[in-house]
């Protein structure tokens, strides 16, 4: 089990992230090695599911929202931030039963317990200015920026 604060769907979804973005990995494949891992009850292999296929899904918009708000673009981002940060903003924008205080409070846990101490400020900082102002969120436009839009919206 995990040592840290973290819940042990998300520690995984952030395990499996890494494995299909670091090596390259399968996400089913690493979805269930790490379910049988963890032992989940039901409802935590549900969201843990959910959260590894909709933040893999929705990686191009996730991307684009963080770009948007961060000063450190996510192509630069340590792995272990730009999953973490996809995850964050994954439930913050796509789930609504997660509130903002609990995905701003587990992604600086789940910073913490992989020791990137220096980091969580920032992890905090950006999850909860993009919590408040996502109303803000400026997509491409459909009518002049066609294939960007796609690309961000689907």
């Amino acid at each position: 089990m995990s040592r840290s604060k973290v819940s042990p769907a998300r520690d995984a979804a952030l395990r499996v992230l890494l494995a299909v973005e670091k090596d390259g990995a399968y996400a089913n494949l690493e979805l269930q090695k790490n379910a049988r891992r963890w032992k989940l009850a039901p409802s935590d292999a549900a969201f843990l599911t959910e959260l590894v296929y909709g933040t893999l899904r929705r990686q191009g918009t996730l991307d684009y929202v963080i770009d948007q708000f961060s000063t450190v673009s996510v192509s630069r981002m340590n792995d272990c931030i730009r999953c973490i940060m996809r995850m964050g903003v994954y439930q913050l924008l796509f789930l609504d039963k997660v509130p903002a205080r609990a995905v701003c409070n587990e992604a600086v846990e789940m910073a913490k317990s992989r020791r990137i101490y220096g980091l969580t400020g920032f992890v905090n900082a950006l999850l909860r200015k993009i919590s408040r102002e996502k109303y803000r969120i400026a997509y491409p436009d459909p009518e002049k920026e066609t294939a960007l839009y796609l690309s961000v919206k689907h």
